[in-house]
């Protein structure tokens, strides 16, 4: 991926991991186009990038994980939920270990969490964005013109 980075014309540094070199590709070159002509819907995560979903059956490489964009807007985030506590706990492990290498604070892995996930039978989710759904039915440019209370509004209003 940092080949494909670079290539791009993209700076990628030793530090940057995977997941740094494809998010620079891909929020300036695919995901402001997604949806863009017609409602899109993105699959087949790589399963690095989708540390609470299920692996894909049969191709371990991926997540159960999907995301919904029409308007060029992201409207839905899905995956099927990962339930197996050994693999929850490896993944959070390893994140650790990618966050110590690169200088990044390493939280302590939550025992009750992965005791949660032990417990879960095998479900799935998806989040609607309903400010987005409703910019991408108005036709806003930003999210801020369909929000009730804006954040440059309470912050424009602040007493000093």
């Amino acid at each position: 991926m940092a080949k494909a980075a670079l290539d791009k014309g993209y700076a990628v540094s030793s530090n940057d991991s995977f997941d740094d070199c494809f998010f620079k590709i891909f929020l300036t070159e695919i995901e402001p186009k997604l949806g863009a002509e017609r409602p899109t819907i993105l699959y087949d995560y790589p399963i690095q990038m989708a540390s609470l979903s299920r692996a894909k059956p049969g191709d371990p490489r991926y997540a159960e994980r999907f995301e919904v964009y029409a308007g060029g807007l992201e409207l839905a985030n899905a995956f099927s939920e990962l339930t197996d506590p050994v693999e929850q706990r490896k993944r959070l492990e390893e994140e650790r270990k990618l966050r110590g290498k690169r200088g990044k604070d390493q939280p302590p892995i939550d025992d009750d969490f992965i005791a949660a996930v032990g417990e879960m039978p095998p479900s799935a989710g998806i989040a609607l964005g309903v400010d987005r759904l409703v910019m991408f039915m108005t036709g806003a440019r930003s999210i801020e013109e369909v929000m009730l209370f804006p954040a440059s509004e309470i912050f424009n209003n602040q007493q000093p």
